[in-house]
């Protein structure tokens, strides 16, 4: 089978992931891949071995002062990639990725299997883009979700369509679990912007620093974004410096966060968080906001294998985080049953259900 898969671009973030750990499994299993995305960003993930890779974005010379020229040239140009390939089926993701997908392949009768991997309103952002997401996603073989809460704002022309699959997870995870004793680092992991309001997590640590308590603990935050300058500085006014990181990108999670004693996840909206379902994998004792689109509260059952906190509301991410802080005890036997509950996410299993999608959507419309 020959499969392309298509997405702005590989810059370092869950999607992307996702996207090339489906690529590398499809690829070891003999079928042809090529990864196809928009444009090329500063820092990316690297390509596997064996796949190839083409960018069909538009050149300065190529680009005209009209958007709508613009974007039925780079529409053409998809287009032509389709035609000169020639897959199996198209396997597209996020957004307005997934509208040229199917437009292009539907013209030319490929298959294609769409996934959304935010909550409607947020990938589809404008009242006209979430008239094209129901227009268009109908038309698509498949639709992946991430959890139901995130299916139930589409049209019934796309829940038809629909099927949840799990985010594949990088094998790493499940080879680094630490079984020694924790350390007093508490973590989090994930794009540095308002969304993911690390703010909260870092002010609830504050108070509980304030109040006489977690001696000896430390919070590191791991992952980049526009605003990580703004909070060093916040973290250096509050004369934090040494007890709370920003540690920017890290090039092997799982090795960074594996001994931590405490994960958290602060964000306000999250599709089905991946750093969440790592950090379950290691052991780690979790504590998430409990966010749209719901997918914290599918992985998590509250004080059996993690906790869960509504969104923003400070005072219950410090009482949450003090809980842990406190006691080892429940530390220890909501990491255990964490990793439990993570299983589920073994790559052999959750892979083969994207190959197995990817397959029936190929046979389709033979």
């Amino acid at each position: 089978m020959r499969i392309g898969m298509m997405i702005g671009s590989l810059s370092r973030g869950g999607a992307e992931r996702v996207l090339l750990n489906i690529a590398s499994d499809c690829r070891s299993k003999g079928h042809e891949v090529f990864i196809v995305t928009q444009f090329r960003s500063e820092e990316e993930y690297t390509v596997p071995e064996g796949i190839e890779r083409i960018v069909f974005g538009l050149t300065p010379e190529e680009e005209t002062g009209s958007g709508l020229k613009n974007l039925r040239l780079r529409v053409k140009k998809l287009r032509n990639v389709w035609i000169n390939k020639k897959p199996d089926v198209i396997l597209s993701f996020i957004g307005k990725n997934n509208f040229m997908a199917i437009r292009t392949g539907h013209s030319l009768g490929i298959p294609v299997v769409a996934a959304v991997r935010a909550i409607r309103d947020m990938e589809y952002y404008t009242p006209a883009m979430r008239i094209l997401a129901d227009r268009y996603l109908g038309r698509a073989e498949r639709v992946v979700f991430q959890s139901r809460d995130n299916l139930e704002a589409f049209s019934g022309s796309v829940k038809r369509k629909a099927v949840i699959l799990k985010n594949p997870i990088d094998r790493s995870f499940f080879e680094k679990i630490w079984e020694g004793e924790r350390e007093r680092r508490i973590v989090s992991v994930g794009r540095v912007d308002k969304d993911k309001n690390h703010r909260l997590l870092i002010d609830a640590f504050a108070a509980i620093i304030a109040g006489g308590e977690a001696e000896g603990w430390t919070l590191e935050i791991y992952g980049d974004g526009e605003l990580r300058e703004e909070l060093v500085s916040y973290i250096e006014s509050l004369g934090l410096a040494d007890r709370i990181f920003m540690m920017g990108r890290t090039q092997d999670t799982a090795e960074s966060i594996k001994k931590a004693g405490v994960f958290v996840l602060p964000t306000n909206c999250e599709g089905y968080p991946n750093a969440l379902i790592e950090a379950m994998i290691l052991g780690i004792p979790c504590l998430s906001t409990d966010c749209p689109a719901g997918g914290p509260r599918e992985l998590i059952t509250h004080g059996t294998n993690g906790l869960l906190t509504p969104v923003g509301d400070l005072q219950k991410m410090k009482e949450n985080l003090q809980f842990f802080i406190n006691n080892r005890q429940e530390r220890n036997r909501i990491g255990e049953n964490a990793k439990k509950t993570a299983a589920i996410y073994s790559p052999e299993t959750v892979l083969g259900e994207w190959e197995k999608v990817l397959t029936e959507a190929a046979k389709a419309r033979k």
